[in-house]
């Protein structure tokens, strides 16, 4: 059986420890939150390029490189990337998320047209000239049309 001696010794190396895992853990936090802010920047700039594009895309009439991504992991890559924007409360309804191309089963997702009256419609449209939500459905009914 250990005497106090030994228990008191016992006792500094476990607090040392802790004290030693506390700071490892609080490194590790911090090196944590400063990897999360730099994909967040990463993120945004990303955004706004495939939004550009998308926008470049339409004025030539050219609707295709952005819609028609090649493999299932770039059409959720940019869904992903769509979803982080937050410019109205009504593009963030409904979007389409990158595990709804996992759970396509022959059947894609469809959203009805919204049958509120058109004059009240062009009131919202001017509210918020963002096309997230319409490209994120581009995309996935290209993927739709591709697997079918």
């Amino acid at each position: 059986m250990a005497n106090n001696t030994e228990l008191l010794i016992i006792n500094r190396i476990l607090i040392d420890s802790n004290r030693n895992l506390s700071d490892s853990n609080r490194n590790l936090s911090d090196r944590l939150d400063s990897i999360n802010k730099r994909n967040e920047s990463r993120d945004k700039i990303n955004l706004e390029i495939i939004k550009k594009t998308f926008i470049h895309d339409i004025a030539l009439g050219e609707l295709g490189k952005l819609v028609q991504a090649e493999s299932i992991d770039e059409c959720k890559e940019v869904v992903r990337l769509l979803n982080t924007c937050n410019c109205c409360d009504r593009h963030n309804t409904n979007k389409i998320k990158p595990n709804d191309f996992d759970n396509y089963l022959g059947c894609p997702i469809v959203y009805n047209p919204s049958n509120r009256p058109h004059d009240e419609l062009v009131i919202e449209w001017a509210k918020c000239d963002c096309h997230c939500r319409m490209m994120s459905r581009m995309i996935y009914r290209n993927y739709c049309e591709k697997c079918e």
